[in-house]
């Protein structure tokens, strides 16, 4: 079996997409060499250029703009890439771990945390094919063992991309990779604006649940609507609440949503 990709499984030992909703496309390994802004090689500590096996994937917001991250997983003498990309495997087919010292490892373990079942993740990374989660920036864990970029100079902190909200598995994506391909859906019993045509069962439970929110405590952000949702497994509302529609399905029913904050409309 090939290294696992859940962190309590693992050992201890540039632009950074942030605060956006993104759609995971094409994740996979590969090995990736640091290069300083004028094209020489990074060092290590031996003096021979730094590489690194890295978690490749292609982040695509709503809009379309793709961004591709990287996510450092370890040392290439410790892992052997699978032909097709998808796992990691040790030399000669040992056994092989991945490093909680490791970015790939924060990654993991902030997947985890927003809402990604850990007993999901095999040692195979495209299971995380058609993702759709909320993304915010962290600093990358600092290690030795890189020279500065250069010389007499500390390495800059650097930062990752990771969610902090999974909104839709990708296992519930049904049309263009999470990020509203969901088949139309006649509106029940009422007539719903151009805007929000198809929204469907979704676009009920958001506004079912933000005026459930309200009620009980007044005013509320999208994220805590999410939250909730994702804690009470109420399908599509956690997805539903970032979308451009959600607003004007909420203004209908006398909600106010400016910015990231929900209230009643006066």
């Amino acid at each position: 079996m090939g290294a696992s990709l859940r962190p309590s499984e693992m050992a201890q030992g540039g632009f950074a997409p942030h605060d956006v909703n993104v759609t995971w496309k094409n994740p996979h390994f590969s090995v990736f060499e640091y290069i300083k802004g004028d094209g020489t090689p990074v060092l290590n500590r031996d003096g021979d250029p730094a590489m690194a096996v890295t978690a490749e994937v292609i982040l695509v917001g709503d809009d379309g703009q793709e961004t591709l991250v990287r996510y450092a997983v370890g040392d290439p003498k410790r892992y052997v890439i699978t032909a097709d990309g998808k796992k990691l495997e040790g030399p000669e087919g040992k056994d092989v771990v991945i490093m909680q010292s490791s970015n790939f490892f924060e990654l993991a373990k902030n997947l985890v945390s927003a809402g990604f079942p850990e007993n999901r993740l095999g040692d195979d990374i495209s299971v995380l094919e058609g993702l759709y989660a909320h993304h915010v920036a962290i600093d990358e864990p600092k290690r030795s063992g890189l020279q500065p970029a250069v010389a007499g100079e500390e390495r800059r902190a650097r930062q990752m991309s990771v969610p902090d909200r999974v909104l839709k598995l990708p296992w519930e994506n049904k049309g263009k990779g999470g990020t509203g391909g969901a088949k139309a859906v006649a509106p029940k019993a009422k007539t719903a604006s151009a805007e929000t045509a198809g929204a469907g069962d979704a676009a009920d439970a958001t506004v079912a649940a933000v005026m459930a929110l309200l009620a009980e405590k007044g005013t509320a952000k999208r994220q805590d609507i999410a939250a909730k949702a994702i804690r009470d497994k109420t399908p599509g509302v956690a997805a539903f609440i970032y979308k451009p529609e959600a607003k004007v399905v909420l203004a209908e029913a006398g909600v106010t949503l400016d910015g990231e904050f929900l209230s009643m409309a006066e």
